[in-house]
Formats: C-alpha cells, structure tokens, sequence
C-alpha cells in the first residue's frame, strides 16, 4: 500500500492500528472506541475482526466504547459503569459463540472479575 495516512479512511485507519497492535503477538488486546465514528458496515468489520482474533487468534480483549449494540454484539458478559458511578455486571450479550479464555493471566483475570462482581452485588 502506498498510501499517507491522511490518506486512509476511518476504517482503514482502525484495522491499520489492529494490525499495529498484533506485531509482538499478544494474548491481551485493549480497544478503546473500536468503532466509534465509522459507518456500520465498517463498524461490523472490526467486531468480526475482534471475534476473529479470539476465535483464531487466541487473542482476548478488553474493549472500551460507549456503544451499547457493540458490547451486545461482542459479549455474553460485561461490566458497565452505571448512574452515580456504581459498577453494573451484565449478563445479557449476544456473543457469536461462547467462549472461555484458556490463557492463564486471563482465566485469573476472569477469576478476579466474578470475585469482585460477587463483592459488588452483596453491596
């Protein structure tokens, strides 16, 4: 590709900073407003591209967004920052598939999540 980046779409630019993200292998991917300021179509393409690196990859993410139709699309569980500042835990996502992490820094990550969730609910 020869192309600047001023040159490149919205999209372009986010798969450009996936792939940026991907060089040194990692087992954990943060996504801060994947899909924020793009079209659906485009929008739709980087979730599959998150599903993808799960899926294929081993990847796992944490994603950061305000757009509640991601997280739905992406997740079968989630936490949220609800009114007053209260953390609310969702189990309500339409993820494509279900899926369990086998990679031990994010299974004791997981482990970490329900404890506090447990904490949070008995408050």
């Amino acid at each position: 590709m020869d192309k600047l980046p001023s040159e490149l779409s919205g999209g372009m630019r986010k798969r450009v900073s996936v792939a940026r993200a991907l060089v040194g292998n990692p087992k954990i991917v943060l996504f801060d407003e994947p899909t924020v300021a793009l079209d659906p179509p485009t929008s739709g393409t980087i979730c599959d591209l998150i599903i993808e690196l799960r899926d294929l990859e081993n990847v796992a993410s944490i994603v950061v967004t305000h757009e509640m139709d991601v997280v739905k699309y992406l997740t079968s569980e989630y936490a949220r920052i609800g009114e007053r500042g209260k953390i609310e835990f969702k189990d309500e996502g339409q993820a494509a598939l279900p899926y369990k992490h086998e990679h031990p820094d994010v299974a004791s990550w997981s482990g970490d999540f329900q404890r506090h969730r447990q904490r949070v609910n008995r408050v």
